[in-house]
């Protein structure tokens, strides 16, 4: 059995490295050509969303004398025929800062702009639409300093009618030093067009253009030529800040070997429907990083120090060299303007050479914070592999490789750093294994890289390979040979493909306890299961669940010996292991669920949904017929599943009633200025509370009776709300969190079923779009904070803080509900 798990085929040829992007939110975007294509790894040949590229608006810089139109230096320029824009560079934001709580995807053309873009609003549409124009912005910024050439000789900026220069001219307005400004045309075709250009250079008079020489325009349009874009991982706000936002920084690197730094602030809200929601972008550095082209970027978060995180930026150039960079994330979070930030050179690692960087990877290690893995991939095919100690700053290049036959356009880190995967032209994907050992007395650490392994040879060129979160799957994009393809059914429609591909060595297909591949398959899977217990980290899991439910379908004894494991090792560590089987462990699991955090709490209802019992939350009943036998299987698992959801649900009353009491007290006056979240229908959860005696606790009776006894409560704290159908107005009683029905007076008519907010247990709106849980399948017209998701309840300041659009019950990403033909999330 091979790797391959499926494949898609595209409709364009991607043609640079790093052509594939996996987002937090478990969506891919695969760069090819003209089109960005963006879909969902679980269906992979289903619906798609797409970016349609739009031809460039080609900013003036300046008029260049025509005898210098023939300068070297303007030759790459003048030559240039692509009369179509192709996609470079993609990169996903972290999760949370597009308007719809998703991610944001910034896309650089080969046109050297950059643009970001988010899902579409419409129900109806699968184009992603534009939310902000970096490569505007920047021009922007640059016309305003004079493109940085202050000192410049101002014979640079003669001026000469517009009637008696040519150039490299077009686009819109046209923007010089001197703040002379003319409304060209579009340049689209001759004719018409050109006559009423020259009628519309008449009527202004011949208004001057400013003429510079070939050297100063190649060195504007390098500046303006961006190549790569990178995000960093999400930086919360700084400590002594008043804010409660979180940040993300996005490097874009350009041909003039400068990066140009932009922070991002997460939105006040998130909606679903709203396209007033503006991304908050911010030009905040320049940094002059190489001599020639920027041609990779990567990011890592050090976090020796909590109080002073340090955000690490490795660059790879085009003349070969690769250096590494240290930035100060107070300064970066604090700053007000624009400069040239002083950042932290902490090393060149390579220096300049005649081969190109062509991608590289970065990990910092969780087990061992102090140590930095950087992989570099080089246009030769040849990888290095680098180790770091940030403490001591000492570096190690622990491999040199001729991984390669040629260009190496994919890297990616994997398991806290300890696996490497690289991909190439000749059409090979490499896995490396980093064997990290620690020196107790020494205090030091040895690294080694052992031989690859061939994980596929796809006989097609790769441009690029990405990890699911999870780290389990990966998704490769690759060309296809047109003259192996039958030109009338497949050269047309097929240009190239994304194949999903196993991390690890194929599944087993058996059972051997001592089997190397099995021991494998369970450490990783124990890997990636422990990294999302960590609130923090978005909760993707589609494909963990993939993975076991493949082990379930052709090793279930091995599935179950390895759940059994987890669950034992992370909800009753002190009960033996003989006295546990599958059966009877929810028995055990029920009677510890105090001691239990929110985040183990959503993994384990992921787990009974999506992969215990799948047939009983299906839309639809099994065929076979046989559905009634498998809940009397499965009772101990679906009464687990029930009493973990109400366990949720006192924890989120409680969370409200606190809330609640927190947001009338007189200790806000102190916060002011700090947004505090304020809870919606305690109406609905006093009469939740009278409906179901047997969950409400002690602490929930007192947090209610301190709500009864406050002074000067407002209307939020009246119990006797009432409330009616949307559809006849009709009294609707209480009965039920999740759902409800209305009781018309008159007992001939039609009783309508109604949803409530899974939040606040209040009736949904019939108008507005809801937003939608894909796992449990229960509907949000409000929002948590984010801290009801963190380890640390029960505390005032944990409300502090924004609404975040995750599900109470089961922490994935809310999501606003789509048609079938529309391409959805599907987390896990």
């Amino acid at each position: 059995m091979d790797s391959h798990i499926q494949t898609t085929p595209l409709i364009e040829c991607p043609s640079y490295p790093d052509s594939v992007a996996w987002s937090e939110e478990n969506l891919v975007a695969v760069a090819s050509g003209s089109v960005v294509t963006i879909l969902n790894p679980a269906l992979a040949s289903g619906p798609r969303g797409l970016i349609k590229l739009p031809p460039g608006r080609i900013h003036s810089i300046g008029v260049v004398k025509e005898e210098e139109l023939c300068a070297p230096s303007l030759l790459p320029i003048s030559l240039s025929r692509d009369t179509r824009p192709c996609a470079r560079s993609i990169a996903w934001s972290p999760l949370g800062f597009a308007p719809n709580s998703g991610c944001i995807l910034a896309v650089c053309t080969t046109d050297g702009l950059v643009k970001l873009y988010s899902a579409p609003y419409c129900e109806y549409s699968s184009e992603w639409v534009e939310v902000v124009d970096i490569s505007k912005i920047f021009f922007d910024y640059l016309v305003s300093t004079n493109f940085d050439e202050i000192r410049q000789s101002k014979s640079n900026f003669d001026e000469v009618p517009a009637s008696q220069t040519s150039g490299v001219e077009g686009g819109e307005d046209i923007y010089s030093p001197n703040s002379f400004r003319v409304k060209a045309g579009k340049g689209e075709n001759l004719g018409a067009a050109s006559l009423k250009k020259r009628k519309s250079f008449k009527s202004q008079n011949e208004r001057r253009l400013p003429v510079i020489t070939a050297e100063l325009y190649e060195s504007r349009n390098a500046m303006l030529s961006s190549l790569v874009v990178s995000w960093s991982s999400v930086l919360g706000s700084f400590p002594r800040s008043c804010t409660h936002f979180n940040y993300t920084i996005l490097a874009v690197g350009g041909k003039s070997g400068k990066i140009s730094l932009w922070r991002f602030r997460q939105p006040e809200y998130y909606t679903i429907e709203d396209r007033s929601v503006s991304v908050d972008a911010k030009l905040v550095g320049i940094l002059q990083a190489h001599e020639e082209w920027v041609s990779s970027l990567g990011w890592g978060l050090v976090a020796l120090d909590p109080s002073k995180p340090q955000l690490l930026l490795g660059t790879g150039s085009s003349d070969g060299s690769v250096r590494l960079w240290m930035i100060d994330v107070e300064e970066l979070l604090t700053l007000s303007e624009v400069k040239f930030i002083s950042i932290q050179l902490l090393r060149e690692v390579i220096s300049v050479t005649q081969i190109p960087i062509s991608t590289l990877s970065m990990a910092v290690t969780l087990a061992y914070p102090d140590l930095l893995v950087l992989a570099v991939g080089k246009g030769s095919g040849s990888l290095e592999a680098w180790v770091c100690h940030l403490s001591s700053r000492k570096f190690e290049r622990v491999g040199v490789y001729d991984a390669h036959d040629q260009l190496v356009t994919g890297l990616a880190c994997a398991f806290d750093g300890c696996r490497l995967y690289s991909c190439s032209q000749d059409g090979n994907i490499y896995s490396w294994d980093l064997c990290i050992e620690v020196q107790k007395e020494s205090h030091s650490y040895s690294v080694k890289v052992d031989e690859p392994r061939k994980l596929a040879d796809l006989s097609d060129p790769c441009f690029g390979l990405v990890l699911a979160p999870g780290n389990l799957v990966i998704a490769v994009v690759r060309s296809f040979d047109v003259d192996l393809l039958n030109p009338m059914y497949q050269a047309r429609t097929q240009k190239s493909a994304v194949e999903f591909l196993w991390a690890l060595d194929p599944p087993p297909l058996s059972y051997h306890s001592d089997s190397q591949t099995i021991v494998d398959w369970r450490s990783k899977i124990f890997e990636s299961l422990n990294y999302f217990m960590n609130p923090e980290r978005p909760l993707v899991l589609s494909d963990i669940i993939s993975a076991l439910i493949f082990l379930w379908q052709n090793v279930p004894c091995l599935m179950e010996n390895l759940l059994l494991d987890w669950l034992s090792s992370n909800f009753i560590s002190e009960v033996p292991m003989p006295s546990l089987s599958f059966e009877n462990i929810p028995i055990h699991i029920q009677s510890h669920f105090d001691e239990i955090n929110i985040r183990k709490i959503h993994i384990l209802n992921i787990v009974c949904r999506r992969l215990i019992l799948p047939e009983m939350y299906k839309e639809e009943p099994p065929k076979n017929g046989n559905f009634q036998d498998m809940i009397g299987e499965k009772s101990l698992w679906h009464k687990l599943l029930v009493y973990s959801e109400n366990i949720v649900r006192v924890r989120l009353v409680g969370f409200s009633l606190e809330a609640a009491l927190f947001g009338s007290s007189e200790s806000t006056e102190a916060s002011s200025s700090v947004e505090v979240w304020s809870p919606v229908g305690l109406a609905q959860m006093r009469k939740w509370m009278v409906v179901n005696r047997n969950l409400v606790n002690d602490h929930l009776s007192m947090l209610l009776s301190k709500i009864d006894g406050s002074s000067g409560r407002d209307n939020s704290f009246e119990h006797d709300e009432l409330e009616t159908c949307g559809f006849c107005l009709s009294f609707v009683p209480f009965h039920s969190p999740d759902s409800a029905s209305c009781r018309p007076a008159n007992a001939s008519a039609t009783s309508h079923k109604l949803t409530r907010c899974a939040v606040s247990m209040k009736l949904s709106s019939l108008t507005q779009p809801q937003w939608y849980c894909i796992c449990c399948k229960r509907w949000a017209s409000h929002l948590l904070p984010e801290s009801f998701f963190n380890t640390t309840a029960h505390q005032s300041s944990a409300f502090l803080g924004l609404p975040k659009a995750l599900c109470p019950f089961c922490g994935i990403l809310l999501q606003r509900y789509v048609p079938n033909f529309l391409l959805s999330k599907l987390p896990v």
